[in-house]
């Protein structure tokens, strides 16, 4: 592993560190009292997927694999844009769900019946049941739909979502050409720049709403000097 690469991985990892720091500060205490929040369980989903998106840029830098590291904060930047729009609308959370609970729906009627009538009624009494579980603790009552833009606007995170998200998107899908292209030193550095970002953002969101840590706070804003 030659140094700019190594001290690349050292970022990321530190970054990812920091985040679960923040993490099991945040949730643990929670779910050791047993409380069970719609709106928490899908902040902390969506933060533990950066999290893990973070380790996953650490062990392809240290594989050589930089091409795939837009491919990997892609997600990244989902997620957050989903957390800042929770973390902006108590009520996001719910009404992302419900619509998330209906596309399942959607989808297992798509796929085909299992041959089992029973076993696909039951799966569709669950999906069912949760939804309307979720709908009572948000008051959600409409059908909302949610395009990534329109939850990146939510989030106050629009201009991410025109550049690096934009940037990270044409890499994913395989236009003829970026097909075979190595990603420049450059590039690279700048993939590690944005995985740092998203990182430290929902370390800084998920600190805000459950832990208002000084510690972790700080901690946060070393991570900040590098995004």
């Amino acid at each position: 592993m030659n140094k700019v690469i190594k001290q690349h991985c050292e970022r990321v990892r530190r970054a990812s560190d920091v985040l679960g720091e923040v993490l099991r500060s945040a949730f643990e205490n929670a779910a050791k009292h047993g409380e069970k929040d719609p709106r928490a369980g899908f902040i902390s989903r969506h933060a533990w997927n950066i999290q893990e998106r973070g380790k996953d840029v650490v062990t392809a830098l240290a594989a050589g694999r930089t091409g795939c590291l837009p491919i990997l904060n892609r997600p990244g930047l989902e997620s957050l844009f989903n957390l800042g729009a929770a973390a902006a609308d108590p009520q996001f959370a719910h009404a992302k769900q419900v619509c998330e609970m209906q596309e399942m729906s959607r989808l297992t009627k798509l796929i085909g019946n299992s041959g089992d009538p029973e076993l696909d009624k039951e799966l569709e009494r669950q999906i069912r049941l949760h939804e309307l579980v979720v709908r009572g603790s948000g008051d959600v009552t409409g059908d909302e739909r949610f395009a990534t833009h329109r939850i990146a606007e939510k989030a106050g995170m629009a201009n991410i979502y025109r550049t690096d998200y934009f940037a990270c998107s044409q890499m994913t899908h395989p236009n003829t050409r970026e097909l075979g292209l190595e990603r420049s030193a450059e590039e690279v550095a700048d993939d590690v720049r944005l995985t740092v970002f998203i990182q430290w953002v929902a370390g800084d969101l998920v600190n805000g709403l459950y832990c208002r840590s000084a510690d972790l706070r700080t901690k946060l804003a070393g991570l900040q000097g590098q995004a």
